[in-house]
């Protein structure tokens, strides 16, 4: 009994909280004469959606697209260019610091670059969403394939296991959680940065 009251205060909370701030935003807005261009009430926001539900799902389905297409190139040049890094250390002193450099450089200043070159259409939205979340992938990764301990690379060398053997039998079974964690920091980049420019 108490568990299932506890479940039910877990929900009714929220959506009691939700249902007063919907409230109060509404008659804040009819009190105060607030301008619809500043702060749409929640009754005008709906009815918008309604009267235009078919133009925004095919907006939403377009940046969809652009997002999940950005996040498997990230991702899979992420992990090639980690795999080249771990096994070339010459490579990753070469390239690292550039990558790092595109990373720390924010999106809009990228961005007129990004249409000249890909065009307005899917192209530059794509590479913008490509672009921020490359690096989360690229770094966890790489951190990832060289966090085996010495003694199991010892214990590799002793079978004769050549360099892909350990690659792909000893480190890439390893880098797997590094991996996954990165996919979900690309995924909170891709829903901060890529999704609003693709607007």
């Amino acid at each position: 009994m108490d568990k299932r009251k506890n479940t039910f205060s877990i929900i009714i909370f929220p959506v009691i909280g939700f249902f007063l701030f919907i409230v109060t935003w509404e008659i804040s807005v009819h009190i105060f004469n607030i301008p619809v261009y500043i702060l749409p009430s929640p009754y005008n926001i709906t009815k918008e959606i309604i009267n235009n539900i078919s133009m925004l799902l095919d907006h939403m389905f377009i940046t969809f697209i652009e997002a999940l297409s950005g996040f498997f190139i990230a991702n899979i040049l992420s992990i090639l260019l980690a795999i080249v890094f771990v096994e070339s250390q010459t490579l990753k002193k070469m390239f690292f610091p550039y990558a790092a450099a595109i990373q720390t450089t924010p999106i809009i200043a990228i961005a007129p670059f990004l249409v000249i070159w890909f065009g307005y259409d899917l192209g530059s939205k794509i590479a913008a969403a490509t672009i921020v979340s490359f690096f989360p992938t690229l770094v966890n990764t790489t951190r990832g394939l060289k966090s085996v301990s010495q003694d199991r690379l010892d214990y590799f060398h002793t079978l004769s296991a050549s360099r892909k053997q350990i690659l792909f039998k000893l480190r890439v079974p390893i880098a797997i959680p590094f991996i996954l964690s990165a996919f979900k920091i690309s995924i909170i980049f891709i829903l901060k940065f890529s999704i609003p420019f693709s607007t």
